[in-house]
């Protein structure tokens, strides 16, 4: 499900390599957490993604399935990606780059695990110029210095 984890609960003593197991790490590796999500999801099975979902227009989007940028090995845990941007474009892969022209898109995407289990999300990307984009960031930091 993952690369060789030597952090792994499931890695045992073996000293001739210099692995003490997990005799000294206490709980779950990053990469542990991982296969357990993926073999337990949480009930509603969304198709998770990391990338931000507002971008300058000069900018592509660049959104990447969650199980990938944490590490799984998507050749045997995941098929059938599915990105989709009604009227603009599909893409099947676990990951999504495109250039869009100003305005609110509607997208989805989807996959299937090696369980068969179906996975999808409905979301929303703006696409603003870069006027816009850089008076919408100011705002939100302005905003966050009161805070501060």
């Amino acid at each position: 499900m993952t690369p060789y984890d030597r952090f792994s609960v499931m890695h045992y003593q073996f000293l001739t390599c210099g692995i003490n197991g997990n005799y000294d790490n206490t709980g779950l590796s990053e990469l542990d957490r991982l296969a357990v999500h993926i073999l337990y999801p949480e009930t509603g099975q969304v198709a998770e993604f990391v990338g931000t979902t507002v971008v300058r227009s000069t900018n592509a989007i660049a959104l990447r399935s969650a199980w990938e940028a944490r590490g799984a090995n998507l050749a045997s845990v995941a098929a059938n990606f599915h990105w989709t941007i009604p009227g603009f474009l599909t893409r099947s892969s676990p990951d999504l780059n495109a250039t869009l022209p100003v305005g609110t898109y509607t997208f989805e995407f989807s996959h299937s695990d090696f369980l068969g289990r179906n996975y999808s999300y409905q979301g929303t990307l703006r696409v603003l110029s870069p006027t816009i984009y850089d008076q919408q960031t100011a705002a939100s930091i302005a905003a966050l210095l009161l805070l501060l």
